[in-house]
């Protein structure tokens, strides 16, 4: 009789740890697709002078992208076109480089990099955005 009850108590715990952890996972994608909906802007919500070039401003495009900068991330050539973006990434540190490279170049998950560099995930998330913030102040408010 108490082996029965015993093994049920245990099928119940057990049952409501994987509840609260799908929950808390989708909840977790939720945040995060949330912040991500805030940082990007959709093709759709830009007008369609935007998102047509004129001749001129093609050929100025492959000037600009004759004075391409290239990063190496793991192996993973990363082209950067904005000079200011490029030099403001040099004034970085190797490793912060390499976390903003991931993180918005690659589109790689903090707990993918902490993996990469064998850092902690908060420790990616603090080093990310102290990083972000010194770009911003270093290229005069201009990434957003």
């Amino acid at each position: 009789m108490m082996d029965e009850r015993y093994e049920h108590f245990n099928a119940k715990t057990f049952e409501a740890y994987c509840k609260i952890s799908i929950d808390r996972a989708v909840n977790r994608g939720r945040r995060q697709k949330h912040r991500r909906a805030q940082r990007e802007v959709s093709l759709t919500a830009l007008p369609d002078a935007a998102l047509a070039f004129p001749c001129d401003a093609i050929e100025a495009l492959i000037e600009e992208q004759k004075e391409t900068t290239i990063f190496r991330v793991d192996d993973v050539d990363i082209p950067v076109h904005d000079k200011t973006l490029a030099m403001a990434l040099f004034s970085l540190t190797p490793q912060r480089r390499s976390i903003l490279l991931l993180a918005y170049f690659l589109n790689e998950s903090d707990a993918d990099i902490a993996r990469d560099l064998n850092l902690t995930r908060s420790a990616v998330q603090r080093r990310r955005a102290s990083a972000l913030e010194l770009m911003r102040q270093l290229m005069g408010g201009q990434t957003e």
